[in-house]
């Protein structure tokens, strides 16, 4: 798949996400939500990796760049998408 047709799904992806996870969150606790939203996206990128890339490649990576990845989406993840939703639970919408 070209870059362009990643973006536009990645688009559509992100923008049914902030509705589905908005109204999905009214009632649900914010750690829970970014918990829940850790594993969905680790089992995409997973099934992604599996179906769509060459493994050989992970396999050869040396442990440092699966530190600096694992570390790079705790911040992203637990950080950042625990602040949003504490901001959609309070004003709605990012």
């Amino acid at each position: 798949m070209t870059g362009i047709l990643w973006a536009i799904v990645a688009a559509i992806g992100f923008g049914l996400f902030q509705v589905i996870n908005r109204k999905a969150g009214r009632r649900m606790d914010i750690y829970q939500a970014t918990f829940i939203l850790l594993l969905v996206s680790f089992l995409i990128l997973l099934a992604a990796s599996l179906l769509l890339e060459d493994l050989q490649l992970l396999r050869d990576a040396p442990w440092s760049a699966y530190f600096y990845f694992a570390l790079a989406g705790l911040i992203h993840f637990f950080f950042g998408w625990t602040l949003v939703r504490a901001s959609q639970k309070r004003i709605g919408a990012a």
